[in-house]
């Protein structure tokens, strides 16, 4: 779990196989949840820790992840995530949805630098939008 005085973010990843490891991804990334306080709501914060996070994994773990997933409780983190080519999937019996992507060794640069792109706008949107209304 990662923290940042804006909010937090909890992420685990899961074995989905167990065998022979050549050549093959067995690994699922899954952002349980995105927390941000009250104070920083509105700033764009959550898509940044979001963002930031998915960035985090593929790096952290290359080439050895097949999918990842959240469970979408707000709208906009739907939206967000297929404008990245996500798949938002509504669940029988839940308001929330199921967003995920599938990787592969073609897709996992593609994703990475796009990925990286809104990581780097949205973490200064949002110091502008806080600098703008008075700072931390």
């Amino acid at each position: 779990m990662g923290a940042t005085s804006f909010g937090v973010i909890e992420n685990r990843n899961i074995l989905a196989h167990s065998g022979n490891l050549e050549g093959r991804r067995f690994w699922y990334g899954r952002i349980d949840a995105a927390v941000v306080p009250m104070e920083y709501r509105g700033y764009g914060v959550g898509r940044w820790l979001l963002e930031a996070n998915l960035l985090y994994m593929l790096r952290t773990w290359p080439g050895d992840l097949y999918s990842l997933s959240t469970i979408a409780a707000h709208k906009a983190v739907a939206y967000v995530l297929s404008q990245l080519g996500f798949r938002v999937e509504a669940k029988e019996g839940m308001t929330e949805e199921k967003v995920s992507i599938d990787i592969d060794d073609g897709s996992e640069e593609n994703l990475g630098e796009a990925l990286l792109r809104k990581v780097e706008k949205s973490g200064s949107l949002v110091f502008f939008r806080i600098r703008k209304n008075g700072g931390l």
